[in-house]
This record gives C-alpha cells, structure tokens and sequence, in this order.
C-alpha cells in the first residue's frame, strides 16, 4: 500500500483515495513526507502528453475475456453480499472492494463487444 501511494503522490496526485479509516495516517505520511506543500501545482508533467485522440481512446489496454468478466460478476456479488451484511469495504481476491467495484466491473460487460471479433 505505501508503494501505491508513493507512485501516486510521486506522479503529482495532491491527495488519495483512503479504504478504510484506519489507513489514513498510513497514507497521510507517505503525501506528507513527499508532498510538503498543500498541491502540487507547481509540479508539471512535461512527459506526458494528452489530447483530445487520447482522451477518447478509453477502451481496454487488452482484450476482455470470459474468465475476466466472470472474475467480475464474482466480485460484484461478493461485495453486494458484504454490503447488505453491513460491511461497505471488503477484502475480495486480496484486493479492497467498495461500492464502487459492483459498477466498475460492469462497464467490462459494455466494453466487451469492443475487444471481440
């Protein structure tokens, strides 16, 4: 986790996502140590490059497959199964899921269609 926030706050984040308030001081260290100023507005990324090509090419880096989607269903149902036990933050497959997960793992099925001949 402090190598993920480390790549964050070293690649010009001015703040993070935390998944659980136990973490925050954990998180606030590593931007704290790195980040001693309240932005990073100052900081400019001059390797990168972005236009308006770049900003539409939001399909996937690699093709959608069937065991990824139905990695995905899993995981939606997992984390809806946790939700309604009343835990809005869970551990699924060694990664954290929150509300979030259900729908990002959705726009797979969207893009699906996309990635297949």
């Amino acid at each position: 986790m402090r190598a993920d926030k480390l790549r964050e706050v070293t690649d010009g984040c001015d703040g993070t996502w935390v998944a659980h308030p136990g973490l925050v001081e954990i998180d606030k260290s590593v931007f704290d140590q790195h980040m001693p100023a309240p932005n990073q507005l100052h900081r400019k990324r001059e390797d990168v490059a972005v236009g308006a090509r770049e900003l539409l090419d939001f399909g996937p880096a690699a093709p959608i497959t069937e065991s990824g989607l139905r990695n995905n269903i899993s995981v939606g149902i997992q984390y809806i199964g946790a939700w309604l036990a009343g835990n809005g933050c869970v551990p699924v497959y060694n990664l954290i899921s929150t509300a979030s997960s259900p729908a990002t793992n959705t726009s797979s099925f969207s893009l699906y269609p996309l990635t297949t001949g």
